[in-house]
C-alpha cells in the first residue's frame, strides 16, 4: 500500500508540473508549423502518382520537358569551378573532400555529395571503399565506377 501511495503521489506531482510548462514563444510555434507543412507536403507528393504529374500540360511558352523552348533553362547554372581532372594518378580523397569536389565524380550529384559528407561527418572517415558503400545510394556499380578515381586517407576533415 505504501508503494501504491508513493506512485500515486508521484503521478500527481507530474500532472501538476506538466500544467506549469509555459507555452512556446510565437516564433518557435511558427517555425514548427512551417516544418510540419514541409513534411506534410513531402508526404503528399510521395503518395501522388508520378504519371499524373507527367501527363499535365506544360506551362505556356515551354516545351514538353517543361523547359523554355529554344534556349537554356531559366534556372541559373551552378558556378563553374576549375579543378584538376581526376584519374589514376590524381585521385580524390573522399575522407576530406567537400561537396563541390565530390560532385566532380561521375554519378555523384549535389544530393549524393551532401549525403556522403553528412554520413562522413556523423560516422567518421570511410577508410575503404566498403566504408563508402555504406552510404545510401552507392551500390556496386557506382563503387566500381569510382574505384579508380578515389582514395581514402583515413583522416578526419579539419
Amino acid at each position: 500500500m505504501f508503494l501504491g501511495a508513493v506512485a500515486c503521489l508521484g503521478g500527481g506531482v507530474r500532472v501538476l508540473r506538466a500544467r506549469e510548462i509555459p507555452p512556446a514563444p510565437a516564433a518557435a510555434r511558427r517555425a514548427l508549423d512551417a516544418q510540419i507543412q514541409v513534411v506534410d507536403s513531402a508526404r503528399r507528393m510521395r503518395g501522388a502518382p508520378r504519371k499524373a504529374a507527367r501527363d499535365t500540360d506544360p506551362p505556356a511558352g515551354r516545351g514538353r520537358s517543361g523547359r523554355p523552348r529554344g534556349g537554356r533553362s531559366e534556372r541559373a547554372a551552378a558556378p563553374t569551378v576549375l579543378l584538376p581532372s581526376l584519374g589514376p594518378r590524381n585521385r580524390l580523397d573522399v575522407d576530406v573532400a567537400g561537396v563541390v569536389e565530390l560532385q566532380r565524380l561521375p554519378g555523384i550529384g549535389p544530393a549524393m555529395a551532401a549525403r556522403i559528407v553528412a554520413y562522413r561527418d556523423s560516422n567518421g572517415p570511410f577508410r575503404t571503399m566498403d566504408g563508402l558503400r555504406r552510404v545510401k545510394g552507392i551500390g556496386p556499380a557506382t563503387a566500381a565506377r569510382l574505384d579508380s578515381l578515389v582514395s581514402f586517407s583515413g583522416r578526419r576533415r579539419p
